[in-house]
């Protein structure tokens, strides 16, 4: 249950970098609806 928990801390840092460089890249604004759509179905599958 541990790495779990410790998977699921990790994880939001990880997709708040994503977004961010997503961002910075200047992105479209349909590839950055996607990532947002992807990471919450990703939480919703947990």
């Amino acid at each position: 249950m541990h790495d779990i928990g410790e998977a699921l801390s990790s994880t939001p840092i990880e997709h708040t970098r994503n977004f961010y460089g997503l961002v910075k890249e200047g992105t479209s604004i349909v590839e950055i609806k996607n990532f947002i759509y992807s990471y919450i179905k990703y939480y919703h599958t947990l």
